[in-house]
């Protein structure tokens, strides 16, 4: 991994299926939430549409996030070491990323969020609302990573 200077903030990715619901609203939410921590994206596994579903865009608008310009990126088109932490959305995608880094080091953290792909709305907002919870314990672990102290 390569090692961080001041000049270089720390990097998390987040990383679902298709990086079109839970990483983009989570990338969003982390922004927003901790946008000072470390610089935040998303990718997917296996992304498909170009861009993030209608319903999670409708979703972050609700919480004052705009991402309707989210294009879903493949998680294998980036250089996975230039991240500090990868989380991913659910365990299946956690063991397929793994695969993709074929013995590679990395701090891949794994949160266990339901995929609302394919759903109503508001198996849209109880997916984000799970994603938030996260994000703000998320900010304790990043804040210890680096040494800050509340």
């Amino acid at each position: 991994m390569a090692e961080r200077t001041e000049l270089k903030p720390m990097c998390v990715l987040f990383v679902c299926f298709g990086n079109l619901c839970r990483s983009p609203m989570a990338a969003g939410l982390a922004m927003k939430i901790l946008g000072n921590l470390a610089v935040f994206e998303s990718a997917g596994i296996s992304p498909g549409d170009s861009k993030a579903n209608d319903k999670t865009i409708e979703v972050m608008r609700e919480m004052g996030i705009d991402i309707s310009d989210h294009c879903s990126r493949r998680v294998s088109s980036l250089n996975l070491t230039d991240f500090d932490y990868i989380i991913t959305m659910d365990l299946n995608v956690n063991l397929q990323l793994k695969s993709l880094l074929s013995g590679r080091p990395a701090k891949i953290l794994s949160w266990e969020v339901d995929d609302p792909w394919g759903r109503d709305i508001e198996d849209y907002r109880e997916c984000a609302k799970t994603i938030r919870m996260k994000v703000f314990g998320l900010r304790k672990f990043l804040e210890e990573a680096e040494g800050h102290h509340p």
